[in-house]
């Protein structure tokens, strides 16, 4: 039973994740349950983009230097900021964090304006 702890449930509710990641015992749970999310939607990407499908869209882009700990302050934000959604399954809020924190799109744009000030420059 000792286990139970880390044994997430399919169904696992944003008020549940938020206990976990508030409590300096569940962060690197917590930490491992967000990281996680996002390596799947990444690599669900790099699929879509191996089946052929270049253009499908980023649902985020989390830069290399981001920490754990930083998409653990930015979910846990989240989570007390939609008290009345904590009994709702997590995933759709962890995503829409990630989505709202780490935009794909804004990110393109920036790099298209860095590689234009280069050019011009």
């Amino acid at each position: 039973m000792y286990f139970r702890a880390f044994a997430f449930p399919l169904g696992l509710q944003a008020g549940q994740l938020l206990q976990l990641c508030t409590r300096s015992s569940g962060a690197q749970i917590c930490e491992a349950y967000i990281t996680g999310m996002a390596d799947s939607v990444a690599l669900t990407k790099v699929f879509d983009k191996n089946q052929g499908d270049s253009t499908a869209p980023a649902g985020f882009c989390i830069p290399v230097s981001t920490t754990g700990v930083q998409m653990r302050s930015a979910v846990v934000a989240r989570l007390k900021s939609k008290k009345d959604h904590l009994h709702e399954p997590v995933g759709g809020l962890v995503y829409t964090t990630l989505h709202e924190t780490f935009p794909a799109r804004e990110l393109r744009q920036n790099r298209r304006r860095a590689m234009i000030l280069h050019r011009v420059v």
